[in-house]
């Protein structure tokens, strides 16, 4: 037996377009859901999400989850106390700078530290350090001596979770945004929080990784993400509990290097950001032009040619993910109506640290803050910080490394 459920949730008169709904079923066809009810048991928790195509139920009853298969959903490392441990990689000597298993007897040794963040698919700068000399013998102390003041026991690993892993190249994202979910590479030589949970394969393969992206990536997952959630946040286990398609060997290729080609122009459009990791000259610098105002334009230019390819990628990717998981028009309905009903209440949840609020990170700039960029590049190559011999040509650019 179905049931029928109205959604009138964009109407700012709610009982007048219920009513409307009720009397006129043909007419306002696209408010109206008659679902069997038995079809919920088929996702995890059992959610009412009755605005799913019976193509996106399938999934959950067909495809495997996730996890499983040689991959591995993990939360991190909880360190308790960031001001204490955690540090911005600008902040470090870069010969403080070291990697899981590579810290030898340092007295103080920094690790890359994954912990969300903001929106962002395929790229994202890893901008934190985590304290971890010794193999992080003084977080793991401190950990233990908080947990035993809460009475638990000073059992370190019941907070810095998943330690094997660290160091792995592997899949991360955000626990919590407000623009919908968002997945990344992370490479190798790093640690990951709970607050940015990470995907590993077996093997570490890297075109298993970046099918892996592609998928987590497209609207598709994302829309069978949102039918888990009435609320919340992207924890792990909804992440580990969403299906993926089998992949055959060309569809791998195919996806990873579409993931791979969006990891490079997001890329692209960071190395203009001084603080990062991928910055290579201000944008100003990065092109030609007889005057400041052309070169102005030109990255304006450039910006908006890698945003329009990064949109076709998108399409392709959610053409060949909806193709893969087999979902249908009705399903293709319901990624828009499983997109709205997640995002209304993101932040919903309370947490005990921080949160990393979620911003747009515009690559797009006025000729003002391009003119700051290149005046505060000036003043770092003074000072030692930054070498003019990039800007020019007698210095090679730096060999641009892969996603994992």
């Amino acid at each position: 037996m179905k049931t029928v459920f109205l959604r009138v949730l964009k109407a700012d008169d709610k009982a007048s377009a219920l009513l409307a709904s009720i009397h006129n079923a043909v007419e306002r066809e696209s408010e109206r859901f008659e679902v069997d009810s038995n079809n919920f048991r088929a996702i995890p928790r059992s959610p009412f999400a009755y605005w799913a195509g019976d193509s996106a139920i399938d999934c959950f009853r067909l495809l495997p989850s996730l996890e499983g298969n040689g991959r591995h959903a993990a939360a991190g490392a909880q360190t308790r106390d960031n001001l204490r441990f955690v540090r911005t990689s600008w902040e470090v000597s870069p010969t403080s700078i070291s990697v899981p298993g590579g810290t030898a007897r340092l007295r103080e040794a920094f690790i890359p530290l994954a912990k969300g963040g903001s929106h962002g698919r395929f790229y994202a700068d890893i901008h934190l350090l985590v304290q971890w000399a010794y193999e992080g013998r003084e977080l793991k102390a401190a950990t233990g001596a908080w947990r035993a003041s809460k009475g638990w026991g000073d059992y370190w690993r019941a907070a810095i979770n998943s330690i094997d892993y660290y160091g792995r190249p592997g899949i991360t994202w955000p626990v919590r945004s407000q623009k919908g979910f968002s997945a990344r590479s992370l490479g190798s030589g790093a640690i990951f929080g709970h607050k940015g949970p990470t995907v590993f394969v077996a093997d570490d393969s890297a075109s298993r990784l970046g099918a892996t992206l592609a998928l987590m990536n497209s609207r598709a997952f994302g829309s069978l993400v949102s039918l888990q959630m009435a609320f919340g946040a992207y924890e792990v286990g909804v992440i580990q509990h969403t299906p993926l398609p089998q992949l055959s060997a060309t569809d791998e290729q195919l996806l990873a290097a579409l993931s791979s080609q969006a990891w490079r122009l997001h890329r692209l459009l960071d190395s203009r950001t001084e603080t990062s990791h991928a910055f290579a000259l201000p944008a100003i610098l990065q092109l030609k032009g007889s005057d400041f105002a052309s070169r102005v334009r030109g990255w304006a230019s450039r910006v908006e040619s890698t945003e329009r390819e990064l949109r076709a990628i998108q399409a392709e990717l959610d053409e060949r993910s909806f193709n893969l998981y087999g979902l249908d028009d009705t399903s293709h309905r319901g990624v828009a109506e499983a997109t709205e009903t997640a995002s209304d209440s993101l932040f919903d949840v309370e947490d005990d640290e921080d949160d990393d609020f979620d911003e747009e990170n515009h690559s797009a700039a006025d000729a003002a803050t391009l003119a700051a960029e290149l005046v505060s590049w000036a003043v770092g190559v003074a000072f030692g910080r930054f070498n003019v011999l990039l800007a020019t040509g007698t210095r090679p650019s730096p060999v641009e490394p892969e996603p994992f």
